[in-house]
């Protein structure tokens, strides 16, 4: 369980980041510029930054008080975690592959999505291990 919850608090954190910081300036003017340029509809601007900020406060939330929660509702919620955060990579791979969306508008400034990917195994991998932690195990 511990690497799992060192996954969850990274991948937390990372995501909580990610959403935060497209709240200011410049990075909310890049994300403008990847919802438009990409073809996604103007109105997913801020379910994209609430994804990114629930999901991290999500995963942080479960780990943070993963004694409260029974290990089979705490184990629910980092699958789901995980399943969000590869699902908000998935929008984002998208994105970088568009070729209307200019790399400055991009994190590391670089057309290939090597984040967005890294996210998506990491979760991969968060869930793999989340589902192998046996019913009885220490939180």
């Amino acid at each position: 369980m511990k690497s799992v919850n060192i996954i969850s608090i990274f991948t937390g954190i990372s995501m909580f980041m990610f959403g935060f910081l497209k709240l200011f300036y410049p990075i909310s003017e890049w994300f403008h510029i990847q919802i438009s340029k990409s073809g996604l509809p103007g109105y997913l601007y801020w379910p994209g930054i609430l994804s990114e900020i629930l999901v991290g406060l999500l995963l942080l939330s479960a780990v943070f008080f993963r004694k409260r929660i029974p290990l089979h509702l705490l184990k629910i919620v980092l699958l789901f975690g995980s399943m969000w955060v590869i699902g908000n990579m998935a929008v984002a791979v998208y994105v970088h592959l568009q070729a209307a969306v200019p790399a400055y508008v991009l994190p590391l400034k670089i057309k290939p999505p090597y984040m967005p990917l890294f996210f998506i195994v990491l979760a991969a991998i968060n869930m793999l291990l989340i589902s192998k932690v046996p019913a009885k195990a220490e939180n």
